[in-house]
Formats: C-alpha cells, structure tokens, sequence
C-alpha cells in the first residue's frame, strides 16, 4: 500500500479475497489520489461535495479488532 506523497514507500498487506474491491480508475487518478494524499480524487471532479465531519462519522464502520482489557 503506497504512502502519500512518495508513492516509493509504503507496506505490504495480506487480505482475503473477498475484502478486496476492484475500482474503476485509471492509474493516472490513483497516483494522483496517493499523491496529493486523498485531497484530489477521480470523484472530486465528477461529483464536487463539501463533507462535513458528521457526514464521514456516519460512514465509519465498527472496528474488527478487540479493544484492549481495561486495567
């Protein structure tokens, strides 16, 4: 997974099959997308939208990962 914006350096990640969604953009959009850090997205031109912090929130699903036991 490239890191923002030096697209050299990143991570490597193992996921099932069935976690990974094929995207429709073209590897020009998604250097641009790595690049300028998520702030210029294929989307932005075609649908312009002002998120707000509330609308995000509401997209965020819960964590798969346990939280820590409480001390």
């Amino acid at each position: 997974i490239p890191t923002a914006p030096n697209p050299t350096t990143g991570w490597y990640s193992v996921v099932p099959e069935t976690a990974v969604r094929d995207l429709d953009m073209t590897v020009e959009d998604a250097f641009r997308t790595i690049i300028s850090a998520g702030i210029v997205s294929p989307d932005d031109r075609e649908n312009p939208v002002n998120r707000s912090f509330a609308s995000l929130l509401a997209q965020l699903r819960p964590s798969s990962v346990p939280a820590p036991p409480k001390a």
